[in-house]
């Protein structure tokens, strides 16, 4: 899971397992970020490689056929 911490005022994005104490950009304090979770996008990826090799396999075979 990706912890990403987006500032409330100016926008910023931070990646990381808390909040920053202060907003490198505008200068907020840390009460102004919201924590956003995303699934790790690296599993989809390899899910979606393992697809693409076993669908272009098919299609290599369907064509000397």
């Amino acid at each position: 899971m990706i912890k990403v911490w987006q500032c409330i005022e100016c926008g910023y994005e931070y990646e990381g397992p808390k909040a920053p104490t202060r907003c490198p950009e505008c200068g907020a304090d840390c009460e102004a970020f919201e924590l956003y979770e995303y699934e790790d996008e690296e599993e989809d990826w390899e899910d979606e490689e393992e697809w693409e090799e076993d669908n272009w396999d098919d299609d290599k075979s369907r064509r000397n056929r």
